[in-house]
């Protein structure tokens, strides 16, 4: 499901499947694979589990988001957070061992509340990156189109946050 939005995105902004393929599943069972560029968007850990988490979400909306949030033994949202360190490390030097000298990852996260306190998430994935090998070559913040979680949080009186990091990440020449 998530995927074909995807797919259509790709086609609305006109790129052809040519330019590009898209990894259904876990990165980890893929990758490394050779690649000139990655677009990457970091799983969230426990993260979507606090506060009601992505499954109250999904009652509330009736969305299949709650795939998210499900039991898989490999879902690193139901890592602990030592784990979860671990196994993302991994993935950035997954990421790394993919991409040419000269390559770039940009990584797409959000910065979120959890238990009353600012978890920086971009800046936790940017640590990743620069310990994988990366050098971060640009770092920008935009506010993505208003999501209806963003409008529920807010209406509740909950803090949100509302711009996303992007991150480039560039493998060395």
């Amino acid at each position: 499901k998530f995927a074909s939005l995807i797919h259509r995105s790709a086609e609305l902004m006109g790129l052809d499947s040519s330019t590009h393929t898209l990894l259904e599943g876990d990165c980890r069972d893929d990758l490394p694979l050779p690649v000139q560029a990655i677009v990457f968007s970091p799983p969230y850990s426990t993260a979507m589990k606090r506060g009601g988490g992505i499954v109250k979400r999904e009652a509330i909306l009736n969305t299949d988001l709650a795939e998210y949030g499900s039991s898989d033994p490999r879902n690193l949202g139901n890592f602990t957070p030592f784990l979860y360190n671990q196994e993302m490390g991994r993935i950035y030097k997954l990421c790394y061992n993919s991409l040419p000298p000269g390559g770039y990852l940009s990584i797409i996260i959000k910065d979120m509340y959890a238990g009353g306190e600012l978890q920086e998430l971009g800046l936790r994935a940017a640590q990743f990156a620069t310990r994988a090998g990366f050098t971060i070559a640009e770092w920008h913040q935009w506010e993505p189109p208003g999501s209806r979680f963003v409008a529920i949080h807010r209406a509740a009186g909950s803090r949100v946050v509302e711009q996303e990091h992007i991150i480039l990440a560039r493998r060395p020449e």
